[in-house]
């Protein structure tokens, strides 16, 4: 698994992204490493009914647990992790320390062939990272739109539909919802955060990408499939993710 994994390091803190297709597991190997993570987090996986869904999942606890151990020199077995009630994943043990004002936040996601873990020393954080596959189920991209239509502010559906091509169309929808993903896990409100509330837009051609809510924001392609958004909430600095593969 070690070779498939890309990091990149940036200002406001560093990202990891593996390639869970690639990683050819038999039953023994993949039941080892399920071992390594916490009991809830097995029965959560095993949950899943198709196998790259369960391998998502496991690269993505895995991913987690390797690098609090590498940053805080423990072993992987000591780390505990939790959830908060709105589902984000934190770190329960070990424990900062408050006091001196020492913070961790990350947060990762998976979507096709690839899983994304982000940390930070100094803001909350929220990835999303989206398959530019197009939508099942609904008879054309527009059809698919207008089932999403309460999700975007008037502005945004502006600069997705301004694209003069279908697949052109369908990429910058999958950017704004990529970010509002990004934001809301950022924020760990989930669905209770009205996605309307975090407007994104382009003031220069698109060269930087702007919320109305707080935080500056930059998204770039993972390969030519993919598109993967980091937002840096709180002291609204610009996020840079220069190339990670």
């Amino acid at each position: 698994m070690q070779r498939d994994l890309v990091e990149s390091v940036n200002k406001f803190g560093s990202k990891w992204a593996i390639n869970a297709e690639k990683w050819k597991p038999d039953k023994e190997e993949f039941e080892f490493y399920v071992n390594q993570v916490q009991p809830d987090e097995q029965a959560r996986i095993k949950k899943f009914r198709f196998e790259i869904d369960r391998k998502r999942a496991l690269c993505g606890r895995l991913l987690i647990r390797h690098l609090v151990s590498l940053l805080f020199s423990i072993p992987s077995g000591e780390v505990k992790l939790g959830r908060t009630e709105k589902k984000k994943p934190i770190l329960l043990s070990p424990q900062l320390p408050r006091d001196r004002g020492e913070l961790f936040e990350f947060n990762i996601s998976h979507h096709g062939e690839w899983v994304v873990l982000v940390w930070s020393h100094t803001s909350v954080v929220g990835v999303d990272v989206m398959d530019y596959s197009k939508p099942r189920g609904s008879k054309s991209v527009e059809s698919f739109f207008d089932t999403m239509k309460s999700s975007f502010t008037d502005d945004e559906w502006l600069t997705i539909k301004a694209e003069d091509e279908e697949e052109k169309r369908l990429k910058e929808f999958y950017r704004h919802w990529s970010l509002k993903e990004s934001y809301i896990k950022a924020i760990g409100l989930g669905l209770g955060f009205e996605l309307r509330r975090a407007s994104f837009f382009y003031p220069d051609a698109k060269s930087k990408l702007y919320a109305q809510v707080s935080g500056i924001v930059k998204s770039c392609p993972i390969k030519e499939t993919h598109l993967l958004s980091v937002i840096c909430c709180d002291l609204c600095i610009q996020v840079k993710i220069d190339g990670v593969l």
